[in-house]
């Protein structure tokens, strides 16, 4: 489901260099990690960003039929299906400025927590059930034996797509050479949307 727990990086640098940049923090995606090394960022910033998450995901497994005896059983080969390609866009804006006496900087950033998912295409699996298990191309009959039932009708798409928004205020100020604080806070926007379906199935 959405092609798994993923949670994009925010900012290229600091998801190059892992967990690392937590003690460096300098610049405008310390807003994420460490806010208290915002006050490394010199004068007024602002940055734009933009990722693109790209899931790729494939299953194997085997096909039943309702009504069949042994249900859950292997039934001719197994049936693969691959997601479609689909581009999660994951954009970002950081503003800082200095913050005067009562901080040394301070800012306001909007960025992407999460954008991803996967999404199956219905009629390639269709498709593929009825080359499989039709008895003429391309016509959903029923295999051979009672209790047995056929696919008709139009075939869903199948999708799972994870959002999550933030807006941030943050502020740092340093105290001495070695120690700095910071505060942010966050205001989350977050979704899962699913879209789900079924066929219409016939009894023979």
């Amino acid at each position: 489901l959405a092609s798994g727990l993923y949670v994009p990086t925010v900012g290229a640098r600091a998801g190059a260099m892992g967990g690392a940049f937590v003690g460096l923090a300098d610049d405008y995606s310390a807003v994420h990690y460490n806010p208290a090394g915002i006050y490394q960022i010199h004068g007024f910033q602002a940055t734009v960003s933009l990722q693109d998450a790209i899931p790729l995901a494939s299953r194997e497994g085997v096909l039943g039929f309702v009504g069949v005896p042994g249900y859950g059983q292997p039934i001719g080969d197994a049936l693969q299906a691959t997601s479609e390609v689909n581009h999660y866009f994951v954009p970002g804006v950081y503003v800082y400025m200095d913050g005067g006496a009562i901080a040394d900087k301070f800012g306001i950033c909007a960025y992407t927590l999460a954008n991803y998912g996967v999404e199956w295409d219905g009629d390639k699996l269709y498709d593929d059930i009825i080359d499989r298990y039709s008895t003429s191309p391309g016509t959903p009959a029923p295999l051979d034996g009672p209790g047995y039932r056929a696919i008709v009708g139009d075939a869903p798409d199948y999708e799972s797509h994870v959002t999550g928004y933030v807006i941030s205020p943050v502020l740092a100020k340093r105290l001495s050479d070695k120690l700095s604080i910071g505060l942010t806070g966050h205001m989350l926007y977050a979704s899962l949307d699913l879209r789900d379906g079924g066929w219409h199935e016939v009894t023979y």
